[in-house]
């Protein structure tokens, strides 16, 4: 007997608890409405700050003992990730309430418009299709990426019987040189990876999935307006008591895509201003230890950063993109010049509020953006060439 298909809103529902038993494993579940700091939440602060302070010895350690000041940039290659975990457990901790608050408003709109006509359906479809791709990709990203973290000191003891680590922390007391502190600090080292991915993945997908859902209250206002239109072609222009509640509908609608996009915004304001300098000090970093052949394993890491930067760039751009198909379904879909005078100016009202959308923004200092990830690449890239010419002078 063949299972019934889930429905779309039963696969948004899935793949949000994908997350969230992520999110658990780090104590950061806030969806639960008793949620409260765990031991496991205390451990992955404690842990966090501890990787800070050890990254602070390190770096003393490198520059005032061993005299290398290039292991300032070692010690800090990986502190950007860390300092990701902390503002991504930071802002869902803080604003729980809206968190919730998204959820419910997104899983409201599945609940009722599965119900609704096919076109509704098929936008629904599309909308959890995407999403579980997107999450598929970016898994992949974190399962590859930490697998080979782990494995290239292990790969690289076995075949050249060479100590290399994971990270670029030392702990006090322990020497790395000798059998014991080699594994100890491989311990140490891959428990921080392990959480790390797990925390900044879980971070990641909530933001992924809710601001995926931009296209989707983009693309139902579009069939309203097409459904609003099938109604003027029926009955002509004598046709206001009939428009009127559907007009209404969509300037309720728009609102609603406008306060989403402000909720984003607001939410993730202090996340993306983070995950965005933090990722592009990172891979500047990342690049020079690895052209200086300290860190093996730093490719690894290097594709990953480049994946999140370019990927969290690129949402913001869709986001442009859907803010622009509004004001462009106005103009071109909309049959506004058969609707009555009155209608057509509460329809301005509405194109007047399309025209300056909220825009995700980087702390207010460049909009999320692809150019904006291509411009900090070229950024990355001169930061890069300084670094090797003082290098070798």
């Amino acid at each position: 007997m063949e299972q019934p298909k889930s429905t779309c809103r039963e696969k948004f529902i899935s793949l949000f608890m994908f997350a969230r038993k992520c999110a658990i494993f780090v104590g950061a579940d806030v969806f639960n409405p008793n949620f409260r700091y765990t031991w496991m939440t205390w451990f992955v602060i404690i842990s966090t700050n501890s990787f800070f302070v050890l990254s602070g010895y390190t770096i003393y350690v490198g520059v005032y003992i061993d005299k290398d000041w290039t292991a300032i940039l070692q010690a800090l290659c990986m502190v950007g990730s860390a300092v990701q975990g902390l503002a991504k457990l930071y802002s869902v901790t803080i604003s729980k309430a809206l968190y919730r608050q998204l959820y419910n408003e997104i899983d409201d709109v599945y609940k009722i418009y599965e119900q609704k006509h096919i076109q509704y359906q098929i936008a629904l479809n599309n909308t959890t299709s995407i999403n579980t791709k997107f999450v598929k990709f970016i898994a992949c990203i974190y399962i590859f990426g930490t697998l080979i973290l782990l494995s290239v000191p292990v790969l690289y003891l076995i075949i050249f019987g060479e100590k290399i680590f994971v990270m670029q922390f030392l702990i006090p007391g322990i020497d790395p040189k000798s059998d014991f502190g080699h594994l100890l600090m491989m311990v140490a080292h891959s428990t921080c990876i392990l959480m790390g991915s797990f925390g900044n993945f879980a971070g990641d997908v909530f933001f992924f999935l809710f601001v995926l859902q931009l296209p989707l209250f983009k693309n139902i206002l579009k069939i309203k307006f097409e459904d609003l239109n099938d109604v003027l072609n029926d009955t002509g222009e004598d046709s206001y008591e009939k428009t009127l509640p559907l007009l209404m509908d969509i300037l309720k609608w728009h609102q609603k895509y406008t306060t989403l996009t402000k909720t984003l915004s607001d939410v993730f304001y202090y996340v993306l201003f983070v995950e965005i300098f933090t990722t592009a000090l990172n891979i500047g970093m990342t690049i020079f230890i690895v052209a200086t052949g300290v860190w093996p394993a730093g490719y690894a890491y290097l594709i990953y950063s480049f994946t999140i930067l370019y990927t969290y760039c690129g949402l913001g751009t869709l986001t442009d993109i859907a803010n622009d198909d509004v004001c462009n379904y106005v103009y071109n879909i909309c049959l506004w010049y058969r609707l009555s005078v009155s209608e057509r100016k509460m329809l301005m009202m509405m194109l007047m509020k399309a025209q300056k959308p909220t825009l995700m923004t980087v702390g207010d200092v460049m909009p999320l953006s692809v150019t904006t990830a291509l411009s900090m690449t070229k950024t990355i890239y001169s930061f890069l060439m300084m670094l090797l010419n003082f290098s070798e002078e």
